[in-house]
């Protein structure tokens, strides 16, 4: 297919109550609709649509709506543009020279993909695989003012049809408002929090308490670069989601060493083995040998700057 034209459509939409979580009280919904004319091998000219999903301010993460926006207009559209032959499979590949601005990327790459899944005459949950024509449905709900509000507001989803609550949570209310709702609608009920980076480490103690009951799992307690070691995770029965934000793949690696193992690949230690007589030494990792030239390489750096100090250069004091 071939990318003829991209128009972005700017939408604020009111939500039906105030959605508060640890960083932020929405009343409005800001996004943007990306609007996507491509034309097809026969020649037919097919629409497709997609939705970018970022805040309008860059609370949770560095890609804000409408910087999100600017990339997508200066950056994302000419370097589709230049595609003879485009595809929804295709567009993450041609834009590897923009770095990061994830959403602003998938925003466009969903509008593709909508407008390739229509000229096949194709579903969505076809291409994706799908087995079932129904799921089950959660409801992410906000912080409330009180317990009792965040009973209500629950009551209200399940009574809908809800099957699964996601409860938003922050410092001075988690506790009481996990342990009323499990006291309010039983242990059956399937049940997570959501932190939204609004702990530290300082508070694991605290969160700890949370394992009496019973969640499917604890999302984001903390912000990028906060993660704790994997005996300090394991002390929790619940599961913890350490992912956070995972935007590149090395970057998912080193967290998943950090969480031990429990979420992207798993990474197992070598077992270290004795040498036999003659046998020569394995040859070490780059990464090994890398850090032993920068510890060298500072050792030298320090060692000279001693003797520097140690010396009087007349180039270093005014002349008489």
């Amino acid at each position: 297919m071939k990318l003829l034209g991209l128009r972005l459509h700017h939408l604020e939409i009111p939500l039906v109550s105030p959605f508060t979580t640890s960083f932020m009280t929405q009343t409005h919904k800001r996004c943007f609709l990306v609007e996507a004319q491509l034309e097809t091998d026969a020649g037919d000219v097919i629409t497709g649509w997609g939705e970018n999903v970022a805040l309008d301010r860059p609370y949770y993460s560095a890609e804000y709506l409408d910087g999100s926006a600017d990339v997508v207009e200066r950056w994302i559209a000419p370097l589709l543009f230049d595609m003879e032959h485009l595809t929804a499979e295709t567009v993450f590949h041609h834009l590897r020279k923009v770095i990061g601005n994830p959403m602003a990327k998938a925003s466009v790459e969903m509008a593709i993909l909508d407008a390739q899944l229509r000229a096949e005459n194709r579903s969505f949950a076809s291409y994706l695989g799908a087995v079932s024509s129904t799921v089950p449905s959660g409801v992410s709900v906000g912080i409330q003012d009180s317990v009792t509000e965040t009973l209500g507001v629950i009551g209200g989803y399940l009574e809908q049809g809800y099957a699964r609550i996601k409860l938003k949570i922050q410092p001075g209310a988690d506790i009481a408002h996990v342990a009323a709702v499990r006291r309010e609608f039983g242990d059956d009920l399937l049940f997570q929090v959501d932190a939204n980076a609004a702990y530290t480490l300082v508070d694991a103690a605290h969160l700890r308490r949370l394992d009496d009951y019973g969640l499917l799992l604890i999302e984001q307690p903390l912000g990028e670069g906060r993660h704790p070691s994997a005996r300090a995770a394991r002390r929790s029965d619940d599961h913890a989601d350490l992912s956070g934000r995972i935007d590149r793949v090395g970057r998912g690696r080193r967290r998943c060493d950090l969480s031990g193992g429990d979420i992207g690949d798993q990474h197992q230690a070598r077992p270290r083995r004795r040498l036999s007589r003659g046998e020569a030494h394995p040859r070490p990792r780059a990464g090994a040998r890398h850090r032993r030239l920068v510890r060298r390489h500072a050792r030298d750096r320090h060692r000279k700057g001693r003797e520097c100090r140690t010396r009087r250069s007349p180039r270093l004091h005014a002349p008489r």
